[in-house]
């Protein structure tokens, strides 16, 4: 009669382990979303097999290792002599500029490891308050104070695309835009409105345009910088009419999100748990648009 009670507690200290395993360990969280759900092994990176035709192809001038602790980076922003990244996890890591050390680590969701994978995607500044983007149905905001990072007040969504999946967001101009998993548009955050763009003359024959998933987007001078997953490339795209002006191969890889400062463009790499970690990859800003041709 004394080993039912045993076994009773070995078993249920069995299925809390267990329960743990899945929600608050990397290797759970990868058994569940990779292994389980499928991960995203048929992907086609390759940016010349793509629905636009590439117009040039830009080669990184340089690598950058992150530290074992940043795993599956989701976004990043370069502001000033800072650098701030966010991760599947929502982690927000805080590097110095040349990010050969990230010395600050916040988690800027509580709760189950499982539960926040892969819910935060994009970040970016609305002056000093970071927010970011994903499936929260609103935009989050966090400000920092002496103690840390404390979670500020949200901005609300328009109610056409609050139940959309959001990849990235930027904001300039007194304008707030934004990627979306569900399909290759620009949504506008404040107004609701969804924007398609202008392929003319870089569109393939019969091309599928629903085959692009953008999961970044950044500005410059005029110009938006959108990301692609499959098909790993950066389009160009006029900011005023949606024309896509440029389409860049660039690396081959789940590319997560970019960002530009000073002339260079910084993309981050997703991987799951057991892939080898990928280095943020740093390309040149062509003046004008301008890259060597493909063939």
């Amino acid at each position: 009669m004394k080993k039912k009670p045993l076994i009773l507690i070995l078993l249920a200290c069995t299925l809390a382990a267990g329960a743990y395993f899945v929600l608050n360990t990397r290797l759970g969280v990868h058994f569940v979303v990779d292994v389980l759900g499928g991960g995203d092994a048929a992907t086609d990176y390759d940016p010349t097999t793509g629905p636009l035709k590439l117009t040039g192809t830009l080669e990184p001038i340089d690598t950058i290792q992150l530290p074992a602790n940043i795993q599956q980076p989701s976004g990043i922003q370069h502001r000033g002599d800072t650098v701030y990244l966010s991760t599947d996890q929502a982690e927000l890591f805080v590097g110095n500029a040349d990010m050969t050390a990230w010395p600050q680590k916040t988690d800027l969701i509580a709760g189950p490891l499982l539960l926040k994978q892969g819910s935060l995607e994009g970040i970016e500044f609305f002056d000093d308050t970071l927010y970011a983007i994903g499936e929260f149905g609103a935009i989050r905001g966090w400000s920092r104070t002496g103690q840390g990072w404390h979670h500020a007040e949200d901005l609300a969504l328009p109610a056409s695309i609050a139940d959309m999946e959001f990849s990235g967001m930027t904001q300039f101009d007194g304008r707030r835009l934004a990627t979306t998993e569900d399909r290759p548009v620009i949504v506008d955050l404040i107004t609701g409105d969804i924007h398609e763009l202008d392929t003319t003359n870089l569109a393939k024959p019969d091309a599928d345009l629903d085959a692009l998933q953008f999961s970044g987007i950044a500005h410059e001078a005029g110009n938006l910088y959108l990301l692609t997953e499959p098909h790993t490339s950066i389009l160009v795209v006029d900011a005023t009419d949606y024309t896509i002006k440029a389409v860049w191969g660039i690396t081959p890889g789940p590319a997560a999100d970019l960002a530009i400062h000073d002339g260079k463009i910084y993309t981050v790499v997703d991987h799951n748990y057991l892939e080898e970690k990928p280095p943020i990859a740093v390309y040149v800003l062509p003046e004008g648009g301008s890259v060597p041709a493909t063939d």
